[in-house]
């Protein structure tokens, strides 16, 4: 089965989405990784292109109207959500959020990709409560849900947040994560 894997992140972030997205030159996978950074729009771009010197699976920034290939890395550029016409579509929201990109949007909005699709929902660092509901909702529809642990977040408050919310989530250090990621 296709897996989707879903990132949500925010300070202290970049540094481990690069550690997860380096390790993925050492293995083959047919999965599809998206990502929910909470980051200025001005300075994503240059995310993006440091991502792509670190692994050999193409990196898109994406605005709106994207396409979900299998074993590419998409980052999120505003908040988005996983199409109603189409499920493996990334469109653009018309409304606010608090937090952009909109980790609870993702989340809650690739509940439409199962049971088609497996789904693993990871909530890194960060400030605030951003993805504790998304990550939630994907939990109770059957998709493996992780939040990293405190011992190796930066900032604990996001996978705090999620893993209070629902100790039913798995909790792991950002190199079980890593480690994780190469069975999938």
């Amino acid at each position: 089965m296709r897996k989707l894997i879903l990132i949500g992140a925010s300070t202290g972030g970049p540094g481990h989405i690069k550690k997860i997205i380096t390790q993925l030159n050492n293995i083959t996978t047919e999965s599809s990784f998206i990502i929910a950074q909470h980051m200025n729009k001005d300075i994503l771009k240059s995310f993006v292109d440091q991502l792509s010197t670190c692994t050999k699976l193409p990196v898109y920034l994406v605005q709106d109207k994207k396409v979900i290939e299998p074993a590419s890395i998409y980052v999120c550029n505003e908040s988005l959500r996983f199409s109603s016409i189409h499920p493996l579509i990334l469109e653009s929201i018309d409304e606010e959020t608090i937090y952009v990109p909109s980790i609870d949007t993702l989340f809650h909005s690739a509940t439409k990709c199962l049971p088609d699709y497996g789904i693993i929902a990871i909530i890194l660092t960060g400030i605030g409560d951003d993805g504790m509901l998304g990550i939630d909702t994907l939990y109770k529809k059957g998709a493996l849900c992780i939040a990293e642990s405190q011992s190796s977040a930066k900032v604990y408050g996001m996978p705090k947040a999620a893993s209070e919310h629902n100790p039913n989530i798995e909790v792991m250090d950002i190199e079980d994560i890593v480690k994780f990621l190469h069975n999938v």
